[in-house]
């Protein structure tokens, strides 16, 4: 979070791109891969954004086809408990895993969002009831870290094999923790 206030490692982001309301990202952000680098079982990302009392962070956790979520969670919120904060309820919580990311046309702008009324299909996730915000919040979120303006060429590489042709280079850094987690350090196209 430092380097995102550091002009030298992190960028100022527009209006238009600023739909987590976060004004700026760092260039490189921290993901985990559980497996080996080249094949992941698993791909967690951190993501954190606005919702209605302020910034929320958590991570997300994508199977490795870079399209299918395996969960949610939150570490820090400043939600409504009883409302927003059902962000941590496990049932809710549940509701993500299988969901996809981007439709099967491939590119770089996420169909996920939450729903009101219950989700219908594999892009939507039941919204908060009584949290319309938060559940905004959470759906800015993740439009934001999964699109080409953030993780979404890093994604992308899973889902095909192969850089995108429309994404800039993308330079990782790989580093074995230990028991199968591999931190990679992750420079995607706005990173």
């Amino acid at each position: 979070m430092r380097a995102a206030s550091d002009p030298a490692s992190g960028r100022t982001l527009s209006g238009d791109q600023d739909i987590a309301g976060l004004s700026r990202v760092e260039n490189y952000a921290t993901v985990y891969l559980i497996g080996n680098e080249d094949d992941p079982e698993q791909i967690v990302l951190p993501i954190r954004g606005q919702g209605l009392w302020g910034l929320m962070r958590g991570f997300l956790a994508v199977e490795g086809d870079g399209n299918t979520i395996v969960s949610i969670t939150y570490y820090e919120h400043s939600e409504t408990p009883g409302l927003g904060a059902e962000v941590n309820n496990p049932r809710w919580q549940a509701q993500w895993e299988g969901k996809k990311i981007y439709d099967e046309e491939g590119d770089l702008s996420p169909e996920i969002h939450l729903t009101k009324g219950g989700a219908s299909d594999e892009y939507e996730v039941d919204a908060l009831s009584g949290a319309t915000l938060t559940s905004n919040g959470v759906t800015n979120m993740l439009q934001f870290w999964l699109s080409e303006e953030a993780f979404g060429p890093y994604l992308a590489r899973f889902r095909s094999g192969t850089e995108p042709e429309d994404a800039e280079e993308t330079d990782t850094n790989f580093e074995d923790v230990e028991g199968g987690l591999i931190m990679a350090d992750v420079n995607a196209k706005a990173f």
